[in-house]
């Protein structure tokens, strides 16, 4: 006698379910899981917290060190109560040539220094790339602030091609394109390398302004009318999220607020 519909998808559906815990259980046997950090174990991926990520790819040790709760401004990101007598805003603004920045806020992870610096370096190259997604994640889980902005649509600093291309990624956009999927907007290449200039990084802090200037240009004028989140994996002096967001303000976005996973400090370069 056929067994009804019903029964077999019952049969069914206890079979696929046995087999998804034995092939878990495999994996786990197989490639325990690790701390993509440290590679410490992880507790088993069936004990994580539900649909925390994190849980399933950083021991509480180094997501504590990474997550800086230093109390910083909103306006320069760096450590201090911000307002009117901010001292890295004046810096900040005397460096840039402005009277403060052109960002509405900015959200920082923590200081470029030790593990987060590491993290970052890492996820400069290809081989990293699920390490700008992790910053991603734990800024947003850290910081919720950024939740608070509205944000339409995030944009993430370019790389131009050929250094692109060089690499073989480009953790801005790795990261950007985590926080558009956390936040639910869409991501926007809204901005292209115009020129291949020396990297920020080879320069006096007082040198970079003006190379970063016009190495920008709008490529995607969607952000017009809209409230954008800016993203890049460091800054330092601040001259590169100047420069991208005076030319989305230029195009049209009503807003412009910025999200970075260090911060430099501590030092004349980093103002």
């Amino acid at each position: 006698m056929p067994l009804s519909n019903s029964v077999t998808k019952t049969i069914w559906m206890t079979c696929t379910g046995w087999a998804t815990t034995l092939a878990a259980a495999g994996e786990q046997l197989v490639f325990p899981a690790a701390c993509c950090i440290c590679s410490q174990p992880l507790p088993e991926r069936g004990r994580a917290a539900g649909a925390d990520v994190l849980a399933h790819r950083l021991c509480n040790g180094c997501r504590i060190e990474l997550c800086d709760q230093t109390p910083r401004c909103k306006r320069c990101g760096l450590p201090g109560v911000g307002g009117n007598g901010c001292g890295g805003c004046r810096q900040l603004a005397t460096r840039l040539g402005t009277e403060q920045p052109a960002w509405r806020e900015i959200s920082v992870l923590g200081r470029y220094d030790g593990l987060l610096r590491e993290a970052v370096l890492q996820a400069k190259h290809p081989a990293g790339e699920d390490l700008a997604e992790l910053l991603a994640l734990l800024l947003v889980s850290q910081r919720p602030v950024v939740r608070s902005w509205e944000i339409a649509t995030v944009v993430p600093v370019p790389m131009h091609w050929l250094r692109r291309w060089r690499r073989g990624t480009n953790a801005a956009a790795g990261m950007a394109g985590q926080l558009a999927r956390e936040l639910g907007v869409p991501l926007r290449h809204a901005l292209a390398r115009s020129s291949l200039r020396p990297p920020q990084r080879s320069l006096p802090a007082a040198a970079r302004p003006a190379n970063v200037a016009a190495s920008f240009r709008v490529r995607d004028r969607r952000v017009s009318g809209k409230t954008v989140l800016l993203v890049d994996d460091v800054t330092t002096t601040g001259a590169t999220l100047a420069a991208a967001t005076r030319l989305l303000l230029e195009a049209g976005a009503s807003l412009v607020y910025a999200a970075v996973a260090a911060r430099a400090e501590a030092s004349a370069d980093s103002m």
